[in-house]
């Protein structure tokens, strides 16, 4: 049972993003009948295996060849650089492929997560819609309490440019000089309608605004390879 809201003026809008499987669209149903019926949430979309062209011949990979794309993945870029090598060294190591139940259906699943992000924000300006103050995109089994989720950022501006995250992990020790925090992905991760925008926003070197002068900068540092 939700807190009844009545007809209170104070609530934010938000929309959900669940990356959900055919093989158990139960969970994405239980979602939607559940948490996600929140009175704040207005849009509950959802990707599967049906965005992806070539999903059906990704789900019959053998393990050898699931380990043979990891290992594609794990060479060594362009121009390395500490950040990159760091993650190239943990990224879905052969062993840690070995225990997945299903490592074909979590190779297949990585595209779900750009493609349904991308598809979600760009079909707001296709209908016509407008940006919700919040998108959380969340795993199939992925919980929100959002009556805290709603008291929390209720007096938070939306579109002051925000991503936070269920879980938060760290590469090393907190006073390490090389340590990089990064989201745990199975937890949710929530997007501010600022940070939507910015999705939106071309990035112009002749635009002359201190954000994007702040991204060109970090493309010029090329920390992950990524020029």
């Amino acid at each position: 049972d939700f807190r009844n809201y009545g007809g209170t003026t104070e609530r934010i809008v938000v929309d959900v993003l669940t990356m959900a499987s055919n093989e158990r669209l139960e969970y994405m149903d239980t979602q939607k009948a559940t948490w996600a019926h929140h009175p704040s949430v207005r849009n509950f979309f959802n990707v599967t295996e049906d965005l992806v062209e070539d999903s059906s011949a990704c789900q019959q990979l053998q393990l050898d060849s699931v380990i043979a794309v990891t290992k594609f993945c794990h060479r060594p870029p362009y121009k390395p650089s500490w950040l990159m090598n760091r993650f190239l060294k943990y990224y879905a190591r052969e062993s840690w492929i070995k225990t997945k139940s299903n490592p074909a259906g979590w190779l297949c699943a990585q595209k779900r997560f750009p493609l349904g992000l991308a598809n979600t924000i760009l079909g707001y300006s296709s209908r016509g819609e407008a940006l919700p103050d919040y998108l959380l995109m969340v795993d199939d089994d992925t919980y929100y309490n959002l009556d805290l989720f709603h008291d929390t950022l209720i007096h938070r501006n939306p579109l002051e440019p925000f991503v936070g995250a269920g879980c938060r992990v760290t590469n090393g020790r907190p006073d390490a000089e090389d340590m990089v925090v990064f989201p745990f992905g199975g937890f949710g991760l929530t997007f501010s309608k600022g940070t939507l925008e910015r999705f939106l926003q071309p990035i112009r070197a002749d635009c002359g605004s201190e954000w994007q002068e702040l991204v060109l900068s970090k493309i010029q540092k090329n920390l992950i390879g990524e020029r």
